[in-house]
């Protein structure tokens, strides 16, 4: 993998809700501002849910992105597009399932900025393998965006960082190993169901046939 520099062109991508499709404003309003600023600004939409309708591409023409942005539907050849991105924003995917949309960004070394969610923050980590924002507005998001097009060294550590954490979390040997671990597991470790139908009563009662099984089977 490697990382394009802002040098060589200005090419971000979002992934991200779009039910309704104001949820994307206070991007597509901070990618409007950046578009002014460079004319070689570019924006790549990931429509991986296919929830995109007429209205979200027309708030992106409302806001003078019609010749800037370009829209990438469904979930196949995003290893094709990744490569085209200098970073790329997931903003505001509570409402869909992006996660390994996410995972295949960090694999393709893909800078990644994103909202504090719970499917982001389970494996990002602000500062050492993307930007986290707190607060999903326009001038947060504008700070993380110009951050990164004017930090190459930025970029590069984060896009390092995330690769390596796919490397050594999701390698496909140790995830391998932990399968089979849990399967020997499963068969070599006694299960053993007690059903009680009385209560607290059968609980008290039962105490001491809980106490034997413990000593006979301490695992």
């Amino acid at each position: 993998f490697r990382h394009i520099s802002p040098a060589e062109k200005e090419t971000v991508g979002l992934c991200g809700s779009f039910s309704p499709s104001e949820e994307q404003l206070p991007f597509i309003q901070t990618a409007a501002r950046l578009a002014r600023q460079s004319p070689r600004f570019r924006v790549i939409v990931l429509d991986v849910n296919n929830e995109i309708k007429d209205d979200a591409r027309n708030l992106f023409c409302r806001w003078g992105l019609d010749k800037q942005v370009s829209f990438h539907a469904g979930r196949e050849d995003l290893q094709f597009v990744f490569p085209q991105l200098n970073f790329l924003v997931f903003y505001k995917t509570g409402k869909g399932n992006f996660q390994d949309v996410l995972f295949q960004a960090m694999a393709c070394g893909v800078p990644i900025i994103a909202t504090r969610e719970k499917e982001t923050v389970q494996v990002l980590r602000d500062g050492n393998n993307s930007l986290l924002l707190n607060t999903p507005d326009t001038r947060v998001l504008n700070e993380s965006l110009t951050k990164l097009l004017h930090n190459e060294k930025l970029a590069n550590s984060l896009s390092s960082q995330a690769r390596k954490d796919i490397e050594k979390f999701f390698d496909l040997n140790l995830t391998s190993e932990k399968t089979i671990s849990v399967y020997h597991e499963v068969v070599t470790t006694p299960r053993i169901l007690v059903i009680l139908s009385n209560g607290l009563k059968d609980v008290l009662v039962s105490l001491p046939f809980f106490a034997g099984l413990r000593k006979k089977f301490p695992k």
